[in-house]
């Protein structure tokens, strides 16, 4: 474990040395010192049989993909955690048991599979049974062993994430909202090169393998000593504490997860088809997006009531693509959206994490730019006027 521990502290003065050499003209250290350390480097690499992404001496080149291909989800299927909001839900949960926080990861969850202690396989989680596989990806991120110390098979899941002081440097244009959304789009490019530049890193927060004991904690701290960047994780149940730590660490956060540390009693509560029982997430907020309003359709139920839907550009939310949300009828829409509705932004979230809802809208003037007032178009089916 020491040896990954140095390894990974030499390859951030080598990179830090180049970077600085790069941009600067300037290095800390002679030809000869930098040289040094890369054969140093050389021959922790040969003896721990390990490889980070992000080793000066992987010579890869940065290909452009001509496709992300959809992979089958073989193993245990990528779920979402149902949400609380309060420190006496997360006791309630616990019922006594012990239960391990971790911080909650504001990116997009990856898998990677592992065979005799090469990385084989990378796949996003998608809807939890089939995912996009990101495995060139994964070779272009800042912290990704590609091979291990031990010749396992091993399963490890986890986010993919921007880090806060990178996303800064990368964002300088604000040409993203935010380090998730940065990072979702990074995956979906077809350009290694881009990849590369937004720096992304993996952060471990769960694996399955035949190596793994029964409790939480134990394995994270096993995959920590296989090269893996882990997540905070601890027993005293603070959630502001956790989330100030990833403040400190420069993590986007957006909660705090809990988990059984006993994974055996943990997976004997199974799962409904949206989430898993064995854990929880706790967030301050409902999390939510904004983003631009393209129009309101109409639908008519069995009783003949006219129900208003939003239909906007598409967001990310709870881990799925979201572009129209039930207003339920005109004097909720009215009271949320106001008059006119026409372009206006609009928040997004999802009621228990499965519907989308309007929470709410920017209001606007009444008028467009070219001084026409905005009024709600009435369907033809209308049972009140026939749409006249």
């Amino acid at each position: 474990m020491n040896d990954i521990y140095t390894m990974k502290a030499l390859i951030s003065t080598l990179n830090s040395a180049s970077s600085l050499y790069y941009n600067t003209g300037t290095s800390p250290y002679s030809d000869q010192q930098f040289d040094a350390m890369m054969e140093e480097l050389k021959a922790m690499e040969q003896i721990t049989g390990v490889q980070l992404s992000n080793s000066p001496l992987r010579n890869v080149g940065a290909p452009v993909l001509d496709s992300i291909q959809k992979v089958d989800n073989q193993y245990r299927p990528m779920l979402s955690l149902d949400k609380v909001h309060s420190d006496e839900e997360v006791d309630n949960f616990a019922d006594g048991h012990d239960i391990l926080g971790m911080i909650k990861l504001d990116g997009l969850s990856i898998r990677l599979i592992y065979e005799k202690g090469q990385l084989i396989l990378a796949h996003t989680r998608g809807n939890g049974y089939v995912g996009s596989n990101i495995t060139e990806h994964i070779k272009h991120f800042t912290n990704v062993p590609l091979s291990l110390i031990k010749d396992i098979d091993i399963i490890v899941d986890g986010e993919a994430i921007i880090k806060l002081n990178d996303f800064e440097k990368i964002n300088q244009n604000n040409q993203f909202k935010n380090p998730r959304n940065a990072a979702a789009g990074t995956l979906n490019s077809l350009d290694m090169k881009e990849v590369e530049a937004r720096r992304l890193s993996f952060i471990a927060w769960d694996a399955i393998g035949e190596s793994l004991t029964d409790e939480l904690h134990c394995n994270l701290d096993y995959l920590s000593a296989l090269g893996f960047e882990v997540v905070y994780h601890t027993f005293e149940r603070n959630n502001e504490k956790i989330i100030e730590w990833a403040k400190l660490s420069n993590l986007p956060c957006d909660g705090v997860v809990w988990k059984f540390n006993d994974i055996e009693y943990g997976n004997s509560l199974g799962q409904t088809s949206h989430h898993f029982l064995n854990g929880i997430a706790w967030k301050p907020v409902d999390e939510t997006e904004w983003t631009t309003l393209k129009n309101i359709e109409y639908t008519m139920g069995r009783t003949g009531v006219l129900t208003p839907v939003a239909i906007f550009e598409t967001v990310e939310l709870e881990g799925s693509e979201v572009n129209r949300a039930n207003l339920h009828n005109l004097s909720v829409m009215e009271a949320i959206l106001g008059q006119p509705y026409f372009q206006q932004e609009i928040e997004i979230f999802k009621a228990n994490q499965i519907i989308p809802q309007v929470k709410s809208a920017v209001k606007l003037t009444g008028l467009r730019q070219d001084g026409l007032r905005i009024t709600i178009p009435i369907p033809k089916e209308c049972p009140c006027c026939g749409g006249s």
